[in-house]
């Protein structure tokens, strides 16, 4: 009798969805951009803007449902630390009130400078969140496996998920490079030094050879073996969605996309186990799992287009129509959804996704 090996959603889904499919088509596609004309490279970016947003929307709200869900709850529950109560405390009320806030003085004296210096500040968390989750995937498939890491192992590993994004924002950061704008606000940037960002970049390689020898040493040293999927998610989400992606923007939004599309069989995951037990309730009523995991996807489909997409574009039009004309920029309102959105996003998963988190053990590590 065979035991069905764990995994997220299963063994080959987990390998495609959270990094293979960025080796194999994010290569290619950086190769593509070097070799080909503009033209070439607009039709590529277009098509992954485009593509980024079927599931870009998706996964920032499944991400508001699942964290303010029990939000109470959790805070009450016993086995949530003190450190992670205030987590979840800045992440749900403390974090979107000061951005609301921080908006509002941002529309209040028009100014387009802090507009750019919030997008810059943007870059810098989302390349910090998009490692972080491949870290996430890597650790979740090695418990999957039966893999475990001590706690130097552990840091040296986080570590390097934290270095090459601080490396790729300081390199979009420095010298006098043309600032893309984001859609018609043009990021600010601090213009570092050349030699501080080869500084940063000796750092990263240490710990890129750390974070290696980490992986080496469980795999050959200790035969505890190589979680194939975990290290496919975390170098992917590091090296190629940060480093390589921050570094060309034409494939700036392969970046969202593939990000986006990790963070799906962890959802998955989620609301599967959680909808599980109302399988065991069905006697008393309870709601079909699957439909209630429908209902799910659906709803976070449909408040990803109305909040991202259809009502900010909307505020925008009558701005311009009856406010004398735009709000710094024409898509004032769309940007500020995306930046509100990306930065409260970063906080929420870093509240929700833990340790100390009694429903992501139940129905993630241990289902």
């Amino acid at each position: 009798m065979t035991t069905r090996a764990r995994a997220l959603v299963s063994p080959m889904a987990d390998f495609w969805l959270l990094g293979g499919l960025s080796v194999l088509l994010l290569v290619p596609a950086g190769l593509w951009v070097g070799w080909h004309d503009n033209a070439s490279i607009d039709r590529i970016y277009s098509w992954s803007y485009y593509a980024a947003l079927v599931v870009n929307f998706p996964h920032f709200a499944y991400s508001y449902q699942v964290f303010y869900d029990g939000l109470l709850r959790r805070l009450r529950q016993p086995e949530t630390s003190t450190v992670g109560r205030v987590r979840i405390v800045l992440a749900g009320f403390v974090v979107p009130v000061a951005l609301l806030f921080a908006l509002g003085i941002i529309i209040a004296t028009r100014n387009a400078d802090a507009m750019g210096w919030a997008i810059n500040f943007m870059l810098l968390l989302g390349g910090w969140h998009y490692a972080r989750q491949g870290y996430g995937a890597l650790i979740t498939s090695s418990i999957y496996r039966g893999i475990f890491y001590g706690p130097r192992q552990k840091f040296m590993l986080n570590l390097n998920s934290y270095l090459i994004p601080l490396y790729a924002w300081v390199k979009v950061n420095t010298g006098k490079i043309a600032n893309p704008a984001y859609f018609d606000i043009p990021n600010k940037v601090f213009g570092f030094s050349r030699d501080f960002a080869d500084i940063v970049g000796y750092i990263c390689i240490a710990g890129g050879i750390l974070a290696l020898g980490v992986l080496l040493r469980v795999w050959l040293i200790d035969r505890r073996g190589l979680p194939v999927n975990g290290v496919t998610g975390y170098f992917s989400a590091t090296y190629l969605w940060v480093l390589l992606v921050y570094m060309n923007p034409a494939l700036y939004y392969f970046g969202p996309f593939f990000h986006s599309l990790q963070y799906l069989p962890f959802i998955y995951k989620y609301e599967k186990g959680k909808t599980g037990i109302l399988a065991e309730d069905a006697h008393g009523g309870g709601k079909s799992p699957l439909r209630a995991l429908a209902m799910f996807a659906l709803t976070g489909v449909l408040l990803g287009l109305v909040f991202l997409n259809f009502l900010p574009k909307e505020i925008d039009g009558l701005v311009e129509r009856y406010g004398g004309g735009p709000l710094i920029s024409r898509n004032f309102f769309v940007i500020a959804a995306f930046l509100f959105v990306s930065v409260h996003h970063y906080f929420i998963d870093y509240a929700f996704w833990r340790r100390d988190n009694r429903d992501v053990q139940q129905f993630v590590f241990k289902a």
